[in-house]
C-alpha cells in the first residue's frame, strides 16, 4: 500500500511494526527517557521485549530488530538472537548517517576481545562506510582506548564492540 491509504490500514498486532532503523533508536530513547521518570515514582512493571521488522532502504529484505538491544548509554544483544552481523550492518548505517548530519567524515572503532568481536566490527564497519564515513579501524582495544582515539585523532565520534561485563553470548556497542 502506498501513501494516505497505508497510514490508515489497520496492522495486525502480531505483524512486526515496519519502522526505519532511526526511529526506532528514537523511540527507544524516548521509552528510557519515560522508564527513567516512572522509576522516580514507582518500580515499573517488567514489559515483554518487541521486535520490529526494519529495513535501511526500500526493496532490501526486511530485518526483525529486537527493542530491547537499545539501552539508555548502549547496544546490548545476544549472539544469534537479537544482535547478528546484518543488524550491526543495519546500525552502522544509522550511525554513520547521523555522523554524516552532524558534519562528521570519519569514525573511531575499535572492539574487545570477544570471539565475536572482528565479525561484528566488520559488519558495523560495512554499514559506517556505506553511509559515507571514513572509518579508522584501531583493532583490539579496550573502550576508553577508543574514546581517546577519537579525542587524539579529532574524528568527534567513535563506536567501541564491546560486551562490557555481559557474559560472552552477548556483544554489542558503545557509541560516542
Amino acid at each position: 500500500m502506498q501513501g494516505a491509504a497505508a497510514a490508515f490500514r489497520p496492522r495486525n498486532r502480531n505483524e512486526p511494526e515496519e519502522i526505519t532503523l532511526a526511529e526506532a533508536i528514537k523511540k527507544q530513547a524516548e521509552s528510557d527517557s519515560a522508564a527513567a521518570a516512572a522509576a522516580a515514582v514507582a518500580e515499573p512493571a517488567a514489559s515483554p521485549a518487541r521486535a520490529e521488522s526494519v529495513r535501511s532502504k526500500p526493496g532490501e529484505k526486511k530485518i526483525g530488530i529486537s527493542r530491547s538491544i537499545f539501552r539508555a548509554y548502549d547496544i546490548r544483544g545476544v549472539l544469534g538472537q537479537t544482535l547478528t552481523n546484518d543488524i550491526a550492518r543495519m546500525i552502522g548505517r544509522a550511525i554513520g548517517s547521523e555522523a554524516q548530519h552532524r558534519g562528521l567524515r570519519e569514525i573511531v572503532v575499535g572492539r574487545d576481545g570477544r570471539l565475536s568481536g572482528p565479525d561484528l566490527s566488520g559488519a558495523l564497519i560495512e554499514g559506517l562506510r556505506a553511509a559515507g564515513c571514513d572509518v579508522i579501524d584501531i583493532g583490539l582495544a579496550p573502550t576508553p582506548l577508543t574514546y581517546f582515539g577519537a579525542y587524539h585523532l579529532q574524528t568527534g565520534s567513535c563506536v567501541s564492540v564491546t560486551g562490557s561485563h555481559n557474559p560472552p553470548d552477548y556483544n554489542g556497542f558503545k557509541i560516542v
